[in-house]
């Protein structure tokens, strides 16, 4: 970070460094966001800084259902995915398949499959949030994986699908 806490890498504030001028501008963002949302405008995401646009993304509702429960649809904006592939290295390929010889679960596997499930459905939040969704329903997980024995190592891909809709208060 630099003195103005901007990040050198991606040029945009992070966390905690909305200070002073700073937590002013972040402020106004903020409640320009809000306006353009309760008018029920398109927000320009691209603008928006990334934790903002997360935050924000949090409050999309996930479901596998075909509804929210109490809540009425009010539109349906169109199918919305997103995707994540995890490399797995020698090593940990090297520890899995000596536990598929002996036997047990394998908590390698086991975390990078869920890191990729929750890497996806924050996308799918965003996605949904770009798309000015309230929820996403009728979500659908998809888990492959790809093996390479040239490579000494594998990729486990996710995917997941969803409606995103627009919901009544």
């Amino acid at each position: 970070m630099t003195r103005e806490g901007i990040c050198e890498d991606c040029l945009k504030r992070h966390g905690s460094d909305w200070t002073g001028a700073a937590a002013q501008e972040r402020a106004d963002l903020e409640a320009l966001v809000d306006s353009q949302i309760a008018a029920g405008s398109r927000v320009d995401w691209a603008s928006v800084p990334d934790e903002l646009m997360l935050q924000r993304a949090s409050s999309v509702i996930l479901t596998t259902g075909l509804d929210v429960p109490g809540r009425q649809i009010l539109e349906i904006l169109g199918v919305i995915g997103a995707e994540s592939a995890l490399g797995m290295n020698i090593f940990r390929d090297g520890a899995n398949a000596w536990r598929d010889v002996i036997g047990g679960r394998s908590q390698t596997i086991q975390s990078a499959l869920r890191t990729n499930r929750e890497n996806c459905m924050r996308e799918l939040q965003v996605e949904a949030l770009k798309a000015g969704a309230e929820a996403v329903i009728a979500i659908n997980l998809n888990y492959s994986e790809f093996t390479s024995q040239t490579v000494g190592g594998g990729m486990l891909f996710t995917a997941v699908t969803g409606t995103a809709v627009k919901l009544s208060p």
